[in-house]
Formats: structure tokens, C-alpha cells, sequence
């Protein structure tokens, strides 16, 4: 889902920026795979991090980042969700990138309160990426975009109001 092997390409896409840095949290189902990978190509700008469990902690990492990155992977289900992580980007007001899917479309307005890439590309991640670089202006406005949309449309009052709407209009509609 996550797609580590696109993030990982990305890093070695990189590796030449050295104020570029990824940080993979957690350990996976590839986390072996995106080791040795990073491994093999010598790539100094890949930190593996544990498992965050305390929220005060993972709200720090977060605080730290200047994008987050959402999910890559090429498989059906990545085309149909949305992670957690994601919300928890917006909500803290970071920049986001992930794959371009359908899902992402149904909810965002990539370009606009979100950053998107070709799915399973790594050239297309470091692309994305460098933009969001080099352009402050558009890396600030997904940030403020993208924390708007969360208190709008995905925080849960939000959901609440919304899910209220449709439970009325289906009483409504007996």
C-alpha cells in the first residue's frame, strides 16, 4: 500500500540534495525490503525510525517534516483509500504528496489542497517533490489549502455535520 520501494527510488532519485531527507516510521511489512534497498544503493538520506505509539510523539516527529508523503503502491486497494496519516498531515498543516488515484480525486483537488504523483514511480515522487522544493509559494498553499480542507471537510465535527445531512435526507425520503 505504502509503496517503501518508490519512496526508497525516490531517495536514490535524490540523494544528490542533501537538505532532502526521508524518514520511514514504523517496521512493515517491507521494512526489510526498503533496508536492504536503501542499503544497496548507499543511500544516506534514509533514516529508519521505529514504531511511534505515543500521540505527543508522533505529533512531534510530524512537526518536524516539511512534506509528508502519503502512500505509492500500485495495487487495487491503493487505488481506493485514503490513510489515516494523510488527515493527520492536514490537521497539522504539512504540505501533502501521495499517488494519484481515484480516491484521492473523489475527496481532493490535487494541485490544490494536496500534491499528487504517478502511482509506482519514483522518478515521479522526486519530480513532485523537488517542485514542492524549490516552489514555496505552491508548497505553502497546499499546506493552507490542505489545512483548511481537513477542518472543512475531514475533522470530525466535520464528518459528523455530514453524515447528520445524509441521515436527515434519507428520513426525509421515507
Amino acid at each position: 500500500l505504502h509503496g517503501v520501494e518508490y519512496i526508497v527510488g525516490a531517495a536514490r532519485e535524490l540523494r544528490d540534495h542533501s537538505d532532502i531527507v526521508f524518514e520511514l516510521v514504523g517496521e512493515g511489512q517491507n521494512y526489510e525490503k526498503a533496508q536492504r534497498l536503501a542499503q544497496e544503493n548507499n543511500l544516506s538520506n534514509v533514516h529508519f525510525l521505529p514504531r511511534i505509539f505515543r500521540p505527543s510523539e508522533l505529533a512531534s516527529r510530524y512537526g518536524t517534516a516539511d512534506v509528508c508523503l502519503g502512500h505509492f503502491g500500485t495495487g487495487r486497494v491503493a487505488e481506493r483509500v485514503i490513510p489515516q496519516k494523510i488527515a493527520i498531515s492536514l490537521a497539522m498543516g504539512l504540505p501533502v504528496l501521495t499517488r494519484d488515484s481515484p480516491a484521492v480525486r473523489e475527496v481532493f483537488s490535487p494541485g490544490q489542497n494536496i500534491m499528487v504523483c504517478q502511482a509506482g514511480d519514483a522518478v515521479s515522487l522526486a519530480a513532485a517533490l523537488l517542485a514542492l522544493k524549490t516552489d514555496a509559494a505552491l508548497r505553502q498553499s497546499i499546506a493552507r489549502e490542505g489545512h483548511r480542507f481537513y477542518w472543512e471537510r475531514l475533522c470530525p465535527g466535520a464528518i459528523g455535520r455530514e453524515a447528520k445531512e445524509h441521515l436527515l435526507a434519507l428520513c426525509q425520503g421515507r
